[in-house]
């Protein structure tokens, strides 16, 4: 970023508006048989968005002259994209009509949604649903449904009933509640009571629960159903008193509810604390806690003991909480996140030493359970290694442990002992067998594209699949693509990466790139953190868009600065939204800072309310500042420019300083500031695969017309 340092997405602005296209509605049958095969939005939105507006005043001809030519599922997607729009009754009637007209899975999931969102809205609901399962079989959302019908009419009874098949949701509150209400006792619904209160992730649903007494839940219990109250009410001194006397009662007595994961309350602990600003007590407290505690219930109270630790700047006693959570639990992600922060913890302790921090690693290295997690902190390993010249321990490290390493973490510590090898600051392998080992581990990082470049390989593509069964959420998600809901999905896929399978996931990023390219790049590198997965062409051409083709070569070649290197910086400073806008300020898409901007401007000879977001101009001013920071006497290279195109001149020459001697591949890897350094590799990787995929240049010539040649 120019003016400043830029992370490495901008914020995203809000909302993406599409301009209204109006269609006479002669035309809309025509529209409708052929709207889920236009793939364009202008064409395929607009329309959509007037016809439910006007169906909302009344005029529902021409809707549902569009559902019904629509095609399968056509009723449910305009219902879905109703209720988006804020027109809840239009949704209502439309997810009726999806209930009677549209196949499985669209009709079941339609009535569910129904009557989970206003269980009375449909007057013989029982008897639809009674129907419902005749027509599709039994299935969770049905019972759900069910259940809020029920509830809805205070049917007590027959809520009661269902504790034959109650597993402990959330919405299962008025089943549990139902059943103590009718005087159900005894030591399994004791058991299930307390297993309830413990593991409900919306404290909100305890207050459909009847007074639990002592007798009903026990003592610690029932004090803990008081706590959560009162934290749901914001009393947090109370909430905190109350969870005070369930862990006293609760460590004197150590039998448990059944085992069901890692229970919420502690999390609402330590946010009480930091509420009353309690946290050093309640530190202690909870890792005192831990060591009375078994499974589940210890790994929560030591895990949030150590997050509480280190935000207090206590880094030694966060680490042994840590290190108690990670004790406590079987192999699973839960150990992996206590692991992961005792190391994170370790390496912002700026007191620790070596020995230290490589006693941990080989630790958590035998016992993490999904190495890719760690990639992160063993970037920052191998990077403190380069940086202190620890060649030595970085290969004895490199050597023990890297059978347990992720493939990424592996490749740059293969590629750093290359250049080691390469500048004769350490020989224990040719630096051949060392980028060998870097190209093979993880090809398409950065440190793999270098070492294929190196090496004279092509970039050779692999690719293999993640997740490819077909659910009934595929089949929706696949539906509301056709029918214009891509940011909807988009927003889905973000927030939960395992979501849908892949062949959904390829087709948002594909719906999206016109309209947001920016997240169209995050959602297709979701497919990434796919155990197994291996992109494909298709897959790279996702992560790596070129919305102005001609706009962005004409600007690098106007300035000499090579169009891949262009574009891939591009991307990575602002994934090529015209409307970026960074946390610092900075803005458009090669992110320029204010004053930065006002300055450019003025030596290319723009009038002064140029905006930023106009992309032609933003791609000349970003051309040419690169290129003027390519011609200072205080760069060498392309490497050296894009540090100052994202920290600035000063840190460059502050940082050669410190590090005077070391190529520029080892120089990268030793750059002090961690955003500093992943800009340099995503930029360069970006770059590489641009050159790849628009020019069909392998890694080794794209890195030599670049000046990268081996050190």
């Amino acid at each position: 970023m120019p003016g400043g340092t830029a992370p490495g997405f901008p914020g995203k602005p809000e909302g993406v508006h599409l301009n209204t296209v109006r269609v006479p509605l002669g035309c809309i049958r025509f529209a409708a048989a052929v709207l889920l095969l236009i793939p364009h939005p202008v064409l395929s939105m607009p329309p959509i968005d007037e016809i439910l507006y006007e169906a909302a005043g009344g005029s529902r001809k021409e809707l549902y002259a569009l559902a019904r030519g629509g095609g399968e599922g056509a009723w449910f997607a305009l219902a879905e994209r109703a209720q988006a729009a804020g027109r809840h009754d239009l949704a209502a009637d439309l997810r009726k009509k999806s209930y009677r007209r549209d196949p499985a899975p669209f009709a079941r999931i339609a009535l569910t949604r129904l009557l989970i969102d206003n269980p009375r809205s449909i007057t013989r609901a029982e008897a639809e649903l009674r129907r419902a399962v005749k027509r599709f079989g039994p299935h969770e959302s049905l019972r759900r449904a069910r259940i809020a019908v029920l509830a809805s009419r205070q049917r007590g009874d027959d809520l009661a009933e269902e504790m034959d098949g109650f597993t402990g949701r959330d919405w299962e509150a008025p089943v549990l509640a139902a059943a103590l209400q009718r005087g159900r006792r005894g030591e399994d619904m004791k058991t299930l009571v307390r297993s309830f209160i413990l593991h409900a992730r919306d404290p909100g649903v305890l207050e459909i629960m009847p007074p639990v007494t002592d007798e009903i839940a026990g003592a610690a219990y029932s004090r803990l159903m008081a706590a959560r109250s009162a934290r749901l009410a914001e009393e947090h001194e109370a909430a905190l008193d109350g969870y005070r006397a369930w862990l006293k009662l609760r460590t004197e007595n150590p039998g448990s509810p059944p085992p069901r994961g890692i229970p919420p309350i502690f999390t609402e602990i330590a946010a009480s604390a930091r509420e009353t600003r309690t946290r050093s007590r309640w530190a202690e407290t909870l890792l005192d806690a831990s060591g009375m505690l078994t499974g589940a219930e210890a790994y929560a109270a030591a895990y949030q003991a150590g997050r509480l630790f280190r935000e207090l700047g206590r880094p030694g006693e966060a680490g042994a909480a840590f290190i108690s959570a990670a004790a406590a639990v079987p192999d699973n992600a839960a150990r992996d996140r206590a692991l992961w922060y005792r190391l994170r913890t370790l390496q912002e302790n700026r007191r620790g030493g070596t020995g230290e921090e490589l006693e941990a690693f080989s630790w958590a290295a035998g016992l993490w359970s999904r190495s890719e997690g760690f990639s992160d902190l063993l970037e920052r390993f191998v990077h403190r290694r380069v940086r202190r010249g620890e060649w030595a321990i970085l290969e004895n490290h490199y050597t023990s442990w890297k059978h347990r390493w992720p493939p990424a973490a592996r490749a740059d510590a293969a590629l750093a002992l290359a250049f080691a090898a390469a500048e004769g600051r350490w020989a224990s392998k040719s630096m051949n067998v060392y980028l060998a080992e870097a190209a093979e581990a993880a090809p398409l990082s950065w440190a793999g594209l270098r070492a294929a470049g190196l090496l004279n390989e092509p970039l050779q593509l692999n690719p293999r699949p993640g997740i490819e069964a077909v659910r009934d959420i595929d089949r929706e998600a696949e539906l509301l693509l056709r029918w214009g809901m891509a940011e909807r999905i988009g927003h889905d896929i973000l927030k939960n990466p395992f979501t849908y399978n892949d062949s959904v996931v390829r087709a948002a990023a594909r719906k999206l790139a016109d309209i947001h390219p920016r997240t169209s790049i995050r959602v297709s590198l979701v497919l990434r953190r796919r155990s197994g997965f291996s992109p494909g062409r298709e897959d790279l051409l996702h992560e790596h868009p070129l919305p102005y083709p001609s706009e962005a070569a004409e600007a690098a070649e106007a300035y000499g600065v090579p169009p891949e290197l262009f574009y891939g910086l591009i991307r990575v400073e602002s994934g090529w939204d015209t409307e970026a806008l960074s946390r610092s300020g900075a803005r458009g898409l090669t992110q320029f800072m204010p004053a930065t901007w006002d300055e450019w401007i003025r030596r290319l000879k723009y009038p002064p309310d140029t905006s930023p977001s106009d992309p032609v101009i933003n791609l000349r001013m970003g051309a040419a500042y690169l290129d003027w920071l390519r011609e200072r006497e205080w760069t060498s290279g392309w490497l050296d420019a894009l540090v100052s195109y994202n920290a600035g001149g000063r840190r460059l020459r502050d940082w050669r300083g410190q590090r005077p001697g070391l190529g520029d591949d080892l120089f990268g890897m030793s750059v002090p500031v961690n955003e500093s350094r992943l800009y340099i590799e995503k930029v360069m990787a970006a770059a590489t695969f641009y050159g790849y995929l628009y020019d069909g240049r392998s890694p080794g010539e794209l890195h030599r017309s670049w000046g990268m040649s081996r050190e």
